[in-house]
């Protein structure tokens, strides 16, 4: 019941034209009708992104419940971001409503209570941006550092390989 509250939140969110910031995580707190406050996290994870901000706006609305709507950005913020989620004590709620992707992915792992709804979380492969002066060894070697780093935080997080 309290997830169709969320949908139901989270999408009158959405309605109000509530979106991603380009730049850095905004926190938009608010709380269900049956009191569960949630705080949605939407925008870019930048690779300057700090948690305390993050944190500063758990504690400043007393959160239990993160839910994201974010395109992704920065994989090393975002895994700070669900490293401090899973300290924190959070859960995680993803509903389809809300875009979580790419980065995004990973904070939703923090959580120490996770639940999706079908289709609401999406990953895809690393990617370079075109304009990247990066040469064929250093990004196979670039990947190869990101992939390990990544696989050592799904660990962290309990997430079965």
């Amino acid at each position: 019941m309290r997830f169709i509250t969320v949908l139901v939140a989270a999408a009158c969110f959405v309605g109000l034209g509530i979106g991603h910031a380009r730049a850095n995580l905004v926190y938009n707190p608010f709380t269900t009708e049956d009191g569960l406050r949630v705080l949605m996290v939407s925008g870019e994870f930048s690779p300057d992104e700090r948690v305390e901000r993050f944190a500063a706006a758990i504690s400043a609305n007393n959160t239990s419940v993160i839910t994201f709507d974010s395109g992704g950005g920065s994989v090393t913020s975002a895994m700070a971001l669900g490293r401090m989620i899973r300290l924190l004590g959070l859960n995680t709620m993803q509903v389809r409503q809300l875009e979580c992707a790419s980065a995004c992915s990973l904070a939703f792992l923090g959580g120490v209570s996770r639940i999706a709804a079908p289709g609401s979380i999406g990953v895809h492969r690393t990617s370079f941006a075109p304009e990247s002066t990066v040469g064929r060894d250093e990004a196979v070697a670039g990947v190869q550092a990101l992939t390990a780093e990544i696989i050592s935080y799904l660990s962290e997080m309990g997430v079965s390989a």
